[in-house]
């Protein structure tokens, strides 16, 4: 026989015995797939669960899964955890075809909380003196404010990637940016965040949120917005100067991003030059949220003041990318709103840095009201 026909048969039986043992792809394998979980990053702790054909399958972190069933419908979720936040979904559906493999991502960036510093308890004199030029008629009376706690303050404002990874979302207007400052947030969404963190730190919340109404609660131990003296207060580190390093607006551009250096953008923070307290972007970048309402300063001296709005304005500080020299000094005072949510305003975090885990709550909400001849004061906006 010649050999190039014996070759042949050889190569057609082959193929046959092949076809009818289960090998090159029959239709035998192609009553199975694979599933790959792909988690980012490696240690991300979250439990994932696959449902479909069969028991649920569920772990942590990367996994491939072989031998499932073809042709069947197939959900792999993913827990949601405060800390662990993504811009993709926490559940995929899908139908998994015979000798398919089908991965899954599930791409998480975790909470990086920044640094804090603590600031002593002490007195300061707050406001500006008649003879500082530039200043406003609301930054005096100058008096003298008595803090009796120590305070942790955050060294930079909450950033975009801080705020994604407890909210899980990014509202911000200068996009891209994970270490700028979040900005374009209401201030019930930022007592949300103080609220959800302090959960995640163990914390107890300082708000209690009503459908018109936030409360206070001061003996809390969580993150909460400052007040408007305790911001003051840990923006001068001691200063009585104009700004925290002096009086020259022309030094201003080595401390703070604003109207003149900042190409009308927030900048990620601590670029520029902390105060003594090491604290940065206090003046600039954006605009600061404190608790208090708009009231006129009072002639006497007080202890731990907060003063709970009178109506919708409340008390921001500090001044931001947009505006002058002017508004961004250590006493200049505006106003926003709780529903205001604007590309120059963000905020800071503070905390008791005597409360520790599972202080008691006191029974007073919400501070202090309006007294001790306090005026209330009008409305002094920062964006139109």
């Amino acid at each position: 026989m010649n050999f190039r026909v014996l070759l042949a048969i050889l190569l057609s039986c082959l193929v046959f015995v092949l076809s009818i043992s289960g090998c090159g792809g029959d239709s035998a394998s192609l009553q199975f797939g694979e599933i790959v979980v792909d988690v980012e990053p490696d240690d991300c702790p979250l439990v994932w669960a696959l449902t479909g054909a069969g028991d649920t399958i569920s772990g942590t972190g990367d996994r491939r899964l072989t031998g499932l069933p073809a042709n069947e419908n197939y959900q792999l979720q993913i827990e949601s955890a405060l800390g662990w936040a993504t811009s993709g979904s926490y559940s995929e559906s899908f139908t998994l075809s015979g000798g398919e493999v089908h991965t899954v991502l599930f791409d998480f960036q975790p909470l990086e909380l920044g640094a804090f510093v603590e600031v002593p308890a002490g007195t300061f004199t707050m406001g500006s003196p008649l003879e500082q030029a530039e200043s406003y008629w609301d930054e005096r009376p100058q008096h003298q404010v008595i803090f009796t706690r120590d305070l942790l303050v955050k060294v930079t404002e909450v950033t975009q990637a801080e705020y994604f990874s407890i909210m899980a979302t990014r509202p911000s207007a200068h996009q891209s940016c994970d270490d700028c400052p979040v900005e374009r947030v209401g201030f019930r969404d930022a007592v949300t965040f103080c609220n959800l963190l302090s959960e995640w730190a163990g914390l107890q919340p300082a708000y209690t949120l009503d459908v018109d109404t936030v409360y206070c609660d001061w003996n809390a131990d969580g993150y909460r917005l400052p007040t408007e003296s305790e911001w003051e207060y840990f923006c001068r580190a001691g200063t009585t100067t104009r700004f925290y390093f002096g009086d020259d607006p022309a030094d201003l551009a080595d401390y703070a991003w604003y109207g003149e250096n900042s190409d009308r953008l927030t900048h990620p923070g601590g670029q520029k030059l902390p105060n003594a307290w090491g604290l940065y972007d206090c003046h600039g970048n954006v605009f600061e949220m404190t608790w208090d309402g708009y009231f006129w300063y009072p002639d006497e001296p007080v202890t731990d003041p907060r003063f709970d709005p009178h109506n919708e304005n409340r008390m921001t500080r500090g001044g931001d990318f947009y505006f002058g020299w002017s508004y961004a000094t250590s006493s200049w005072r505006a106003t926003y709103t709780a529903i205001d949510k604007l590309s120059n305003l963000g905020f800071r975090i503070v905390r008791y840095a005597d409360g520790g885990k599972g202080a008691i709550a006191g029974s007073e909400l919400g501070g202090l009201s309006a007294g001790g001849g306090l005026t209330i004061g009008r409305d002094k906006r920062i964006w139109d």
